[in-house]
């Protein structure tokens, strides 16, 4: 998201472009020589490597082919490969539900929580919005700085032992209210 930070955005239009908006992003290239040492060469290959995050009522298989069409357009003997994919899923912050989930984190920390109307990670939570029509919150335990996915990922156990309270607290609001 390099490119975000060279736009002239206040914080909403920042934020809704880096967690509502598709993403297009270069995680790899490689070309070349790449080892020790010098050698003059001309590289006979190259192979780029994307992740790209959908909106949510982007599919998939039909970005993919896109892509597909447009590198076949311009460049034909380029081999694409997808690897896998994920489909896109958001649950609407209007339903009871919802509201509820936001009511129970408020009364655990006892102050009015950041919520997030999306997220940049990849895991199947379609299979809960759309194969079974449940709605799917996230209420993440981990401090702020946690790095996740850095060789220096980490988890405040004071974060853990409050998520842990809170879920059951959620868990005791959303039963009181069958």
């Amino acid at each position: 998201m390099i490119g975000l930070t060279h736009l002239d955005l206040d914080g909403e239009a920042y934020y809704r472009k880096l967690s509502l908006e598709p993403t297009f992003n270069i995680s790899g290239f490689t070309s070349g020589f790449g080892g020790e040492g010098v050698k003059t060469i001309i590289p006979s290959t190259a192979k780029v490597k994307i992740d790209i995050r959908l909106a949510a009522d982007q599919d998939p298989e039909d970005i993919c082919q896109k892509i597909q069409d447009h590198v076949n357009l311009h460049a034909p003997e380029v081999q694409i490969k997808c690897l896998g994919m994920v489909k896109p899923s958001r649950t609407s912050i209007e339903l009871d539900v919802v509201q509820q989930i936001i009511a129970s984190v408020r009364e655990s920390y006892g102050k009015e929580p950041v919520v997030q109307l999306a997220s940049g990670a990849t895991f199947p939570d379609h299979g809960f919005t759309q194969t079974l029509g449940l709605p799917s919150v996230l209420v993440p335990y981990a401090n702020a700085d946690e790095n996740n996915h850095a060789p220096n990922e980490n988890l405040d156990a004071t974060c853990f032992f409050q998520g842990i309270r809170t879920t059951c607290q959620v868990f005791l609001d959303l039963g009181r209210r069958m």
